[in-house]
């Protein structure tokens, strides 16, 4: 009998099956995974987009989507605050930042837009400062934390410290027209009349669309004396906007410190035609039906002020 063994054959078929399916599983999961990836850019993408044409519940509806999805998360909640403050649930907006600040966010723009709502919406000026000192903190070349900085220390009195902020932003960007205007409102309040009136012309030279520019530049006018100068700049912001009540009633304090008492009182008046409950133009009427001698009326238009918290 022969000692010789046998070659047992071996069946590859199933291990060749087997692969294949391994493979097909592995090429369906890469699918599965780049189509979810790129729905997922596709959602960012359009977030981005509809918030530039600011339609708001479309920046809302994906910004939620990427959220469900735990993708872009920073940049989802940056938006979806975004949009919940610009459609007037800055309670929403703020609960949703701060899950970005309870996470240990680095996001110099989540404590900037924070501070916007404590300043804007909430009036606690105290607070906002914290988050624009942390905005800073974490991105010191943004020109915009120094400016929102500024207007809270407005808010807060202190023009100095304000001043110090518009300068640094407009050290950032000498671009832009509201860093001047902000400053020359600080000017102003602080009585520095000259270089106030220099930077709100500045503003004004950057962006002379802005009814505020001039309503301010003609109040500095008013404080300097310089009535004409004053007028002409509340005719400009009347200009470009019909419905100014401060313009309004510059032109009517300029018109009365002329002596133009008739103008001035058509002045006042149409101002309490946009508010009958302005208090500045009550106060200026009685001012002007008191020069004209009516001195019972303009009497009533003072107790209607006073009657006005």
């Amino acid at each position: 009998m022969s000692n010789r063994r046998h070659k047992r054959k071996h069946n590859n078929k199933p291990f060749i099956v087997t692969s294949i399916i391994f493979l097909i599983f592995i090429v369906l999961m890469i699918s599965i995974l780049i189509t979810y990836l790129t729905s997922s850019k596709k959602t960012r993408n359009d977030m981005i987009q509809a918030a530039k044409i600011e339609n708001y519940e479309e920046v809302l509806k994906d910004s939620n989507k990427l959220i469900s999805k735990g993708d872009y998360l920073d940049l989802a909640y940056e938006y979806k605050g975004y949009s919940l403050m610009h459609l007037n649930k800055s309670d929403e907006a703020l609960d949703t930042y701060l899950k970005l600040v309870k996470k240990g966010t680095k996001n110099a723009l989540i404590y900037n837009q924070i501070g916007i709502i404590y300043n804007d919406k909430l009036h606690n000026h105290e607070e906002a400062l914290n988050y624009f000192n942390k905005a800073i903190d974490l991105d010191d070349s943004n020109a915009n934390f120094y400016t929102n900085r500024g207007i809270t220390y407005q808010w807060l009195n202190n023009n100095s410290e304000a001043i110090n902020n518009f300068d640094k932003s407009i050290e950032l960007d000498s671009k832009n027209s509201y860093n001047y205007y902000y400053k020359g409102v600080s000017l102003l309040n602080e009585n520095d009349l000259d270089n106030s009136i220099e930077n709100l012309e500045k503003a004004i030279k950057l962006n002379n669309n802005d009814a505020t520019f001039y309503v301010s530049l003609g109040n500095a006018y008013i404080k300097k004396s310089s009535f004409d100068k004053a007028l002409d700049s509340f005719n400009e912001a009347i200009k470009l906007d019909k419905k100014s009540i401060n313009a309004f009633i510059g032109k009517g304090s300029s018109l009365y410190e002329e002596k133009q008492y008739d103008e001035a009182l058509e002045a006042f008046d149409t101002a309490l035609e946009l508010d009958k409950n302005n208090k500045y133009a009550l106060i200026g009427k009685g001012n002007v039906l008191s020069a004209k001698g009516d001195t019972t009326t303009a009497e009533e238009y003072y107790n209607k002020a006073d009657a006005i918290k």
